[in-house]
Formats: structure tokens, C-alpha cells, sequence
């Protein structure tokens, strides 16, 4: 997997200077982060569809402001990963309006594959 993407990345906050940040980084190798403009998480996880198992991931986290968007810093460990990453891939085929915000959905795939193939943690941050 190329990785330089996931490098330093701040495509899809650069231009949203001053509104809420948030960064993930990979705790074992601080390098690799990507900080995304909140409102992406609004296009992805904003309309959830509701189903009898209950949200999951960042679905939950966002529409009931915990965990992840509970706290300024969240860790999501290696098991947890994987269920956000489930979450996540849940939304693959939802339309957008914007080319951009595919390409940030993606980049967001990747960055979890690359930490659960890796066996790594996320350290969550929100400014």
C-alpha cells in the first residue's frame, strides 16, 4: 500500500482555516495523519439510516456526540478499529454531491485499512 498519501495530509482541511479540525494520526508513527474538515463527517455520518442493531462507529459517535466526538482526544484501539472501519465501508455506495467528499471517504478507507492491517491505534483529535 502507498502511503504517502496518509502522510502529513491536509488536502481536505486546507481551506476550511478556522473551522473544527479533525486530526487522526497513527499513534505508533505520529507521520502519518490526515486532518479533515468536520463537515466532511457531516456528509458521511449526518443522515444515518436507522436499523435495529443500532449505529456503530463513527455513525454513533457523531449523532450522539460520544466517544470519538466526545472528547477533544480519543484513542481508538485496534479492535475498535475494525468497527469503525465496518462503519465506515457502510457508506460505500452513497451518492454525494461532490467529487471531494468521495475523495475524502476514500483517503478516510485507506487511513483505517493501513492501521488495522498494521495493527496500529488512532489517536482522534478535535480543534
Amino acid at each position: 500500500m502507498d502511503i504517502g498519501k496518509l502522510v502529513n495530509n491536509s488536502t481536505f482541511y486546507d481551506g476550511f482555516e478556522g473551522e473544527k479540525e479533525i486530526i487522526l494520526s497513527v499513534v505508533e508513527k505520529p507521520n502519518i495523519n490526515i486532518h479533515i474538515w468536520e463537515g466532511y463527517f457531516y456528509d458521511f455520518f449526518g443522515s444515518p439510516a436507522f436499523d435495529c442493531n443500532g449505529w456503530k462507529g463513527f455513525t454513533r459517535d457523531y449523532n450522539q456526540m460520544e466517544r470519538t466526538f466526545g472528547d477533544d482526544e480519543y484513542i481508538i484501539n485496534q479492535v475498535d478499529i475494525k468497527e469503525y472501519l465496518d462503519d465506515i465501508l457502510h457508506y460505500a455506495d452513497k451518492k454525494y454531491e461532490y467529487n471531494r467528499i468521495y475523495e475524502c471517504y476514500e483517503l478516510l478507507c485507506i487511513f483505517f485499512e493501513y492501521a488495522l492491517n498494521n495493527h496500529y491505534q488512532i489517536k482522534m483529535q478535535i480543534f
